[in-house]
C-alpha cells in the first residue's frame, strides 16, 4: 500500500520522539513488515541531517533532535560527516563563484582536452562509472528480505553460555532472514529505544540499531547468511535520556549447528 501524507509526517514526529506511546508502538510495528516505510525512514532520517545542518529546522524540532534523536554514539558521527560534507560543499561552491567570475564575458573557445585538465575529466568520469556500480551493487544487496525464520530468546544474568540451556538452530535454514525476539527482563515504556550487539565465538561484533519494541520484546533481524555454525551472544542496551545508555544485565545465547 502506497505511503500517505500522514505517514509521512508521523514517520518524522517518530524519529523526533514526538508520538505519543501508543503511536509509536503502532509505527515501529509496522517498521517490521513494511519495507517502504522503512525506506522512508530512511530517507527522512537523511533530511533530518540536512536540515539540522542548514539551520533550517524550527527551534522545537532541533530541540527534539538533539535530545532524542542524536541519542545514539553512531548517529552523532552521521552528524559529523554531514557537517563536515557540507562545509566542503560550500567552500567548493564558493571556490566556484571566485573563478566564475575572474572569467571573461565571453571566454575563448576551448581546442580540446590537454594535460592535466583532461586527466581531471578522465578521473571524473572514471569516478562516475564507479558510483554508478555502486548504487546498482547496493541496490541488488539491500534488497529486503521475503521469507524470515523466527525464533524467541531468554535473558541469562550468567554471562557464560556453558552455564545454561540455549536455544538451537539448524542448517540450512529455509529463509533470507533471521528474526528473534528477545524477551526483556524488565518493563521498558513505549519509546524507549534499544540497541543489540551481535557476538559470534570468533570474537567479531556486530553493532544492531534497528531494533523495534514489540510486546515487551526486542525484536531485532539478521541475514540468515551471517549464521554458520558456531555459539552465539546477543547483548542489549536501552539509551539514557541524556543519551548515554544502559546495558541490560545478561546475555541471549544460541547456537547454529
Amino acid at each position: 500500500m502506497p505511503l500517505n501524507r500522514n505517514d509521512l509526517i508521523m514517520i518524522r514526529q517518530y524519529l523526533l520522539g514526538q508520538l505519543e506511546e501508543g503511536q509509536q508502538q503502532v509505527i515501529e510495528q509496522r517498521l517490521l513488515t513494511e519495507d517502504d516505510l522503512f525506506e522512508e525512514l530512511e530517507v527522512t532520517e537523511a533530511e533530518l541531517f540536512d536540515e539540522y545542518v542548514a539551520d533550517e529546522l524550527t527551534p522545537a524540532d532541533r530541540k527534539q533532535f538533539e535530545a532524542y534523536f542524536l541519542a545514539t554514539p553512531e548517529r552523532r558521527d552521521e552528524l559529523k560527516f554531514a557537517s563536515g560534507l557540507r562545509q566542503y560543499v560550500t567552500k567548493k561552491t564558493t571556490l566556484d563563484d571566485v573563478i566564475n567570475r575572474s572569467l571573461p564575458v565571453a571566454p575563448f573557445p576551448r581546442r580540446g582536452w590537454t594535460g592535466q585538465s583532461q586527466l581531471f575529466r578522465i578521473a571524473a568520469i572514471i569516478a562516475v562509472v564507479v558510483l554508478i556500480a555502486g548504487a546498482f551493487w547496493f541496490a541488488r544487496i539491500s534488497r529486503p528480505p521475503t521469507s524470515y525464520a523466527s525464533f524467541s530468546l531468554t535473558i541469562s544474568n550468567n554471562n557464560r553460555a556453558d552455564s545454561v540451556p540455549i536455544t538451537e538452530i539448524n542448517l540450512p535454514l529455509k529463509a533470507e532472514a533471521v528474526r528473534f525476539s528477545l524477551k526483556l527482563p524488565e518493563a521498558f515504556a513505549q519509546g524507549s529505544r534499544f540497541r543489540a550487539e551481535f557476538l559470534k565465538d570468533s570474537g567479531e561484533t556486530i553493532s544492531i540499531e534497528r531494533v523495534a519494541l514489540v510486546d515487551q520484546a526486542a525484536v531485532i533481524e539478521l541475514p540468515a547468511a551471517q549464521l554458520s555454525r558456531g555459539q552465539y551472544a546477543l547483548k542489549l542496551y536501552v539509551g539514557n535520556p541524556d543519551g548515554t545508555e544502559r546495558r541490560i544485565n545478561g546475555s541471549y545465547f544460541f547456537s547454529v549447528k
